[in-house]
């Protein structure tokens, strides 16, 4: 009897908890959620206590088991973290030293043996454009905290690499034979990080040192769109850069977050495309399809879950994206509802969502939130003014019935007959 109390106690005790995440969401929906930057350029602290809660995670090996789900999953998890904290480095002059420490650890990360085992280094640019490019944009962004003059000095070599690459193909290839837009896209906008900080300027606005190769590298991908879209390939030839397998979220959430630092008309030209074609709404919610409007597909390792149409990782990214081209009528409500539906949990001033479950998540998460606002471009609505109203009547009706379920498991109704009253009966007779 005893070890059944216990069970049932612990059940109860569990359905109360899971009814306190359910009773949470409407009020989330309705809070401001962590800002990427505040009037006063400081980052919230509820993001620095998410980072630090990342870096907690990463003290315990979470960037490997991110490899063992995905290819690029310790790389990418580190990629993330080091940019958040270089992005506070540079916000927030009472957090830099802290900052920087962080972000540099996660660029010797990725350049350490772990960090470039799965990419072969016998490639333009070394390891390929995804190692290249990463570790590259994540140098640069310490360098303009820092201003370090060694770290300037090796930004530029990494640069360098990189152009030289770029001036060959405008995909080069992040595999032997395998080559993806959105790779490229993050070593292009490592060398126009590197002329905003270093290229002399003129008032005819020329100097610039990589200026005529993110040029072409533009051009290229002007002349290589997918044709049933317009929009830049989730893939592309290794070889000649010809688009390869349509137009996808998750892809295109990454290249146009890059892209608005690299050209930023090309990037809202495209962006407004992406839009009409990917962005759409499920239950109110604001969503990023994994797939073009109208087109179905499987989920796969770069796509990540995709549910009902709707690009899981595609949906995080886009807030980034949103940010960076200025459409705040999207970026808004993404904003609440990935706070909302993330469950954050807050224990010793470290915060981590999905109970920790999935840590580059986390760090997309961060890093969109993080990405400078562009000025509101105006952007016409994705959902109305009662958006949240059906996910939190929802979300507070299973409440409800959780709350019932765990009082009668934890407080059942007595059907025995109590033993004072069986001896009573048996007197009686």
């Amino acid at each position: 009897m005893t070890a059944r109390r216990a069970v049932r106690g612990v059940s109860g005790v569990g359905l109360l908890a899971l009814a306190a995440v359910l009773f949470a969401v409407p009020v989330r929906l309705a809070l401001p959620p962590p800002a990427g930057a505040r009037a006063d350029v400081r980052p919230d602290p509820r993001i620095v206590g998410h980072l630090r809660g990342l870096d907690a995670g990463l003290g315990r090996g979470e960037a490997s088991r991110m490899q063992r789900l995905f290819p690029e999953g310790f790389v990418f998890t580190h990629a993330l973290v080091g940019l958040s904290w270089a992005r506070v480095a540079a916000m927030d002059a009472g957090l830099r030293d802290e900052a920087l420490g962080h972000a540099r650890a996660s660029l010797a990360a990725i350049r350490s043996r772990e960090g470039r085992r799965p990419f072969p280094s016998d490639q333009s640019p070394p390891g390929g454009a995804f190692h290249a490019g990463w570790g590259a944009y994540l140098a640069g962004q310490i360098v303009a905290a820092s201003r370090d003059p060694a770290e300037a000095r090796a930004f530029a070599a990494d640069c360098v690499r990189l152009a030289a690459a770029l001036d060959r193909t405008p995909f080069p290839p992040s595999y032997p034979g395998a080559a993806w837009p959105a790779d490229a896209s993050v070593g292009v906008a490592a060398l126009a990080l590197h002329d905003r900080l270093f290229a002399p300027r003129t008032s005819a606005g020329d100097g610039a040192a990589y200026g005529p190769t993110i040029q072409r590298w533009v051009a290229g991908v002007r002349a290589r769109l997918d044709p049933e879209t317009g929009l830049v390939s989730h893939a592309a030839d290794a070889t000649t850069g010809t688009a390869q397998g349509g137009a996808r979220g998750e892809s295109l959430v990454l290249t146009l977050r890059f892209l608005a630092e690299i050209d930023p008309a090309f990037a809202r030209e495209q962006y407004g495309r992406f839009r009409e074609r990917f962005v759409s709404t499920r239950y109110g919610l604001p969503v990023v399809l994994a797939y073009p409007a109208g087109y179905r597909g499987a989920a796969d390792v770069d796509s990540g879950p995709v549910i009902w149409g709707v690009g899981l990782p595609a949906t995080v990214v886009g807030l980034g994206a949103a940010r960076a081209v200025g459409d705040a009528a999207l970026a808004a409500p993404l904003d609440r509802e990935l706070e909302a539906l993330g469950m954050p949990v807050v224990w010793g001033g470290r915060r981590s969502y999905g109970f920790g479950a999935l840590a580059v998540g986390e760090a997309f998460l961060v890093w969109a939130r993080l990405t400078p606002a562009a000025p509101d471009a105006g952007f016409a609505p994705v959902v109305g003014a009662a958006w949240g109203m059906p996910v939190a009547a929802t979300s507070g009706l299973l409440g409800v019935l959780l709350l019932l379920l765990a009082r009668r498991v934890l407080w059942p109704r007595s059907t025995s007959v109590p033993e004072t009253s069986r001896a009573s009966a048996s007197t009686r007779s």
